[in-house]
């Protein structure tokens, strides 16, 4: 009796002794990532698209939900465009998107992009006024601005406060951006203004960026302003 068909193959030799052994051994094809590279090539509507990555560089790009959660969709790209967390891509079609952490796959980098949902105008810094030990002002107190039109994913979290008449509810959005020179100068205390209401930033997280904080994703911790509108 024997251990399993005999027949000649293209097959490498160790994919033939674990058939003969009766053992699993998933081959993979030496076209695979070739395959992948031609589909994304292929126009596929509603799947492959043309993107340019960080403002600069046109790759293509499959994009489509990806059958987990309602609503999310999976990026893929070729081995041969190498994403990081921190790049923004602007999808054809569907707007622009913040890369969060990206996986290797076989045969792409693979991720769950997050929509770049708001446009906030203006960070600004605000310097007290400085007086000498004799209480003389050597400095007026001023206002500068820290970078501009900056792109963002936002995502709601409320707080609550509770007070004699009740509990309020206090806006604390987060604000996810690419780290650049612009936002590397972001800081606490920071303030911007958003459809009608002013913020003021509590808290700056750097922990999505590298060690050297060359690229990443900052998050800015937000309070929404009670009685201040821009």
């Amino acid at each position: 009796m024997t251990n399993g068909p005999k027949f000649e193959t293209s097959w490498p030799p160790v994919f033939n002794s674990a058939w003969q052994q009766g053992s699993m051994l998933f081959y993979v094809p030496p076209t695979i990532q070739s395959n992948y590279d031609n589909y994304l090539a292929t126009n596929v509507p509603g799947h492959t698209y043309n993107a340019t990555l960080n403002g600069e560089q046109t790759i293509r790009c499959a994009f489509h939900a990806d059958g987990k959660a309602a609503g999310a969709k999976l990026l893929r790209v070729s081995l041969k465009t190498p994403i990081r967390c921190g790049d923004v891509i602007d999808i054809e079609g569907e707007g622009a998107y913040l890369i969060p952490e990206v996986t290797r796959q076989e045969r792409c980098y693979a991720c769950e992009p997050l929509l770049l949902n708001a446009r906030i105008p203006a960070i600004t810094h605000k310097y007290p006024r400085k007086a000498d030990s004799l209480g003389h002002v050597i400095q007026e107190a001023r206002e500068m601005t820290i970078c501009t039109d900056l792109l963002a994913h936002s995502v709601a979290q409320d707080s609550f406060q509770k007070q004699d008449m009740g509990t309020l509810v206090l806006g604390e959005p987060l604000f996810l951006l690419p780290l650049n020179e612009d936002t590397r100068a972001i800081c606490r205390g920071d303030e911007f203004a958003l459809d009608g209401d002013s913020y003021s930033i509590y808290q700056v997280n750097f922990d999505r960026c590298d060690p050297g904080r060359r690229h990443g994703i900052i998050t800015l911790h937000c309070r929404r302003k009670a009685g201040e509108s821009a």
